[in-house]
């Protein structure tokens, strides 16, 4: 096989693994050692690896989940079309800290702002943010994950090597813990469940997610906060067990508990069914989707001590709360 089939013009990518890399995933190692790069996701990147753009010590290699050891020379065949984006500045962007040493930075996101750099949003952007804060700590941090531009809450950046091999091992043993709140049209007729639906692309609407047959499995574990007297909101806290795209937004909509003010799944023109009209009024104007990361729980890399990491629920969400009067459980 070739190793770059489509010929597409592409630049040789070469990077010699270490110790953060040993037995770690080929995709997860690329995204973090090619983090420098715009646009760059997950999931490009797997279609690279299937696309026999990768070589591993001179053998392509096509599975995604192949284990990286220490030493390995990689050689990726970035194509043109991603290098001729433009570089990732560092740019005075706020950032709310909750928490940081060398190891780690925590942040608070807002709903609305972006995470990286794309096409539709060049710059100021979380990562830009980030670089201009660690501007002359000698370092360039990079996202141990993402939020959409919507959901807003914890979101963690990586400062060590240390801390990226520390990630990527917890991950792969589930031992972090990321809870949601989503505020959502319904009320479910039982206090907590768990959705175990497959999650795929929609071949139809891009950027959107789906349940189907030949998704990945998911797991997302609910259980009700709060509810109104006449059903129509309910708060959600939510706990992913895998981490897809758009998983909880997905799965709730599927159980028939859209988000409220999410408009790519079913959420958006819940307000028109609301009896109180100044519910229904903020409900309407809402400008993103009412999802929050509340809280991670993780192992530090350092102290190996158990670190929580807590984002208070944003105005957006409280207003609802204290407008629909819900009534909070035990």
């Amino acid at each position: 096989m070739d190793f770059v089939p489509q010929r597409i013009p592409a630049h040789i990518r070469e990077i010699r693994a270490d110790r953060g890399d040993d037995r770690v995933r080929l995709d997860r190692v690329l995204v973090r050692r090619l983090a420098d790069l715009p646009d760059l996701s997950r999931a490009r990147i797997q279609g690279w690896i299937r696309d026999g753009r990768v070589r591993i010590n001179g053998e392509v290699r096509e599975r995604s989940a192949h284990r990286v050891e220490n030493r390995d020379l990689l050689a990726v065949a970035v194509p043109t079309l991603v290098l001729d984006k433009p570089e990732v500045l560092p740019q005075p962007v706020p950032l709310d800290i909750l928490h940081e040493d060398e190891h780690l930075i925590a942040l608070d996101k807002p709903a609305g702002i972006v995470v990286h750099p794309t096409w539709g949003h060049k710059d100021q952007t979380i990562v830009n943010g980030l670089l201009w804060h660690c501007r002359d700590q000698g370092i360039r941090p990079s996202l141990l994950h993402r939020l959409d531009r919507g959901t807003s809450g914890v979101l963690l950046a990586g400062k060590s090597r240390e801390m990226f091999k520390s990630w990527a091992r917890q991950l792969r043993r589930r031992q972090i813990r990321k809870e949601y709140l989503a505020l959502v049209h319904g009320v479910p007729d039982v206090t907590s469940g768990r959705i175990d639906l497959p999650i795929e692309r929609d071949p139809e609407v891009p950027l959107k997610m789906r349940i189907g047959p030949d998704g990945k499995n998911s797991l997302t574990l609910w259980q009700l906060v709060a509810a109104a007297e006449d059903r129509s909101l309910s708060l959600l806290r939510c706990r992913i067990i895998t981490g897809r795209t758009h998983q909880i937004r997905v799965h709730l909509n599927a159980r028939g508990w859209p988000i409220v003010g999410d408009g790519l799944y079913g959420g958006d023109d819940g307000w028109r069914r609301l009896a109180d009209p100044a519910v229904a009024e903020v409900c309407r104007a809402l400008e993103f989707h009412a999802l929050h990361a509340e809280r991670m729980e993780l192992t530090h890399p350092g102290s190996q001590a158990s670190l929580a990491i807590v984002a208070p629920v944003p105005e957006r969400i409280q207003r609802l709360l204290r407008l629909d009067r819900l009534r909070f459980g035990d």
